[in-house]
């Protein structure tokens, strides 16, 4: 066996290592996230499955943004069966309910308690998805599989931590969420606009600040910047459109109010072009129809995944898969 087909089968185990940890990781979340309740989590969607995901569900399946460190290549996209899409254990069935607005038939999109409550789904998300990376890494170091050098070992240490403080920020913005949900406070702005109707469906929150900028920051500082101006993101299909909606801080509306407006005032090709470039380098949760898969991205799969790589930059590459 010569050294390469040797590295393809490591990297081959490594994966089903992979899976199966993340398969466990998952079934280790098992509390509602819900302020101080500690019951039994069920399983849920992010998005409503029927009226939403629906529109882009062919044959029971979708395809969905994936990364697996140790998959050729690390980003790709895979056939998801449509119970699994978007789901996550995050509420047990008392306090699933409040979401009951936002899946009906019919949402009111101009009611600013339906808007929150997407965001509160989004966020939660971000969440589990970290705390059960979290979970995944702590079981591949504890297994002390020999396939696993001390490289590997310290890699997943550093991702820990680094996940672990993604975690705190996670929660202090849950906090400012949810206690304007519960006190009315109506403290964040939300925009929204209606599209030609595309088969792509994103729930998400980017920063406004680039890595660059957060980067320079701590240099000069020698800290982390506080405060960084999250932004929610949403595209869904939804009857004849689709809706895109962006949510902010009220506090950052001076900054990321005026960066909003900016996108949409734009020409449709123009802002066809800001969202590929926030799906492909600043937003994780996305998922398309297998057939816009097809024809917009298996063509293309090698050129796109390497470009998800890249960091995200307010000034747009040219690239559009929306057209």
């Amino acid at each position: 066996m010569s050294q390469s087909q040797e590295n393809d089968r490591l990297k081959q185990i490594k994966f089903s290592i992979w899976h199966e940890a993340k398969k466990k990781a998952e079934k280790s979340i098992k509390t509602c996230f819900f302020p101080d309740c500690n019951c039994q989590s069920t399983n849920c969607h992010i998005l409503q499955k029927n009226g939403i995901l629906s529109k882009i569900i062919e044959e029971n399946h979708l395809m969905q943004f994936q990364y697996n460190l140790f998959h050729n290549p690390s980003i790709y996209f895979e056939r998801v069966g449509h119970n699994d899409a978007y789901s996550f254990n995050c509420f047990c069935n008392a306090h699933d309910s409040i979401f009951k607005p936002i899946e009906c038939g019919l949402v009111d999109f101009t009611l600013y308690t339906n808007l929150l409550l997407f965001t509160i789904r989004t966020k939660l998300n971000e969440k589990y998805r970290k705390l059960v990376s979290i979970k995944q890494y702590e079981i591949l170091i504890d297994s002390r599989n020999v396939v696993f050098n001390e490289n590997d070992l310290k890699y997943f240490r550093n991702i820990i931590y680094g996940l672990k403080l993604g975690v705190q920020d996670i929660d202090l913005s849950l906090n400012e969420i949810w206690q304007d949900y519960f006190n009315n406070t109506e403290s964040f702005v939300f925009m929204a606009k209606d599209i030609p109707k595309t088969p792509v469906v994103l729930s998400s929150f980017y920063t406004y600040e680039t890595d660059y900028e957060l980067d320079r920051w701590e240099c000069f500082c020698g800290y982390p910047k506080p405060n960084v101006s999250d932004i929610f993101v949403c595209l869904l299909p939804y009857k004849v459109t689709s809706k895109l909606i962006f949510g902010f801080r009220k506090k950052n509306e001076a900054t990321v109010g005026k960066y909003v407006l900016d996108m949409f005032s734009k020409e449709a090709i123009d802002l066809e072009i800001l969202l590929t470039n926030l799906l492909f380098y600043a937003c994780e949760t996305w998922a398309i129809s297998e057939t816009f898969y097809n024809e917009k991205i298996k063509p293309k799969e090698a050129e796109f995944t390497a470009n998800l790589k890249k960091p995200y930059i307010r000034t747009l590459r040219n690239v559009n898969i929306l057209r």
